[in-house]
């Protein structure tokens, strides 16, 4: 399985005081250091798993899933 990433390098740069110049390989080291740890720490190791595959299949569309959506989003 490729890895996952919950938020976009562009969309943090959007969102947030990261410069643009800052190089993608840094922003996506981050992102999956604070998946790893910090994300995995605050919604636990299961639901994380779950919202990765549901995100890595296209699944996360499907209405069935919107409380997963809401919490991705």
């Amino acid at each position: 399985m490729s890895k996952i990433y919950l938020i976009s390098e562009s969309t943090l740069k959007k969102h947030s005081l990261i410069n643009n110049n800052l190089d993608g390989q840094y922003i996506t080291s981050i992102i999956d250091i604070c998946q790893n740890i910090d994300l995995d720490t605050l919604i636990g190791t299961a639901l994380l798993n779950k919202i990765c595959d549901l995100v890595d299949s296209g699944d996360i569309q499907n209405p069935d899933n919107i409380y997963y959506k809401n919490l991705l989003d």
